[in-house]
């Protein structure tokens, strides 16, 4: 649990080191520099994201705000993980992404007002079985979601609005 804020981190916030760990923030923010990580490639290289799990299975993160990163949070390579009660904004390029996960689910969080020219609220990836349920994309530079390549997903009781481009962007 998560008992201060986070501010001003210059890349990663907090990097998910195991399975099966609950990462309660407890209305607190982590909070990135605004800034790019120095020496970083983010379209190369995994950087400058406010909660990264990449590959850990059972992980669950809730309760806060993530904000001024690259990616608010990152769920990438992973099963059976929950993103509940997020709020993700104001990051350069996604509020909140799903690569290569299985059996996730995202509820009652929001990926808002990434900004332009390339922050989208929420992108899903190569993922399969998930359950995004119940939250708010809006006010994003692109897209509200950016769905590809990704099959077998419940989509349900979403809002989405005033995005730039599109509400939802589906891609085979």
């Amino acid at each position: 649990t998560l008992d201060a804020d986070l501010v001003n981190c210059p890349n990663h916030g907090i990097v998910i080191g195991a399975d099966d760990v609950t990462l309660d923030l407890d209305g607190h923010q982590i909070d990135g520099d605004g800034a790019p990580a120095a020496g970083c490639h983010p379209r190369r290289e995994l950087c400058d994201v406010g909660v990264v799990n990449d590959g850990h299975d059972g992980v669950a993160v809730r309760n806060g705000s993530v904000r001024e990163f690259d990616t608010g949070v990152l769920v990438g390579g992973a099963r059976d993980n929950r993103v509940v009660g997020i709020s993700s904004s104001r990051n350069r390029f996604f509020g909140i992404v799903l690569g290569g996960a299985a059996r996730t689910v995202v509820r009652d969080s929001s990926g808002n007002d990434n900004p332009a020219p390339d922050g989208d609220g929420l992108g899903v990836f190569g993922s399969h079985h998930l359950r995004i349920v119940g939250n708010s994309f809006r006010r994003n530079g692109q897209l509200g979601m950016h769905i590809e390549d990704s099959t077998n997903n419940l989509i349900e009781g979403n809002r989405l609005s005033r995005n730039h481009d599109m509400g939802i962007l589906m891609e085979a």
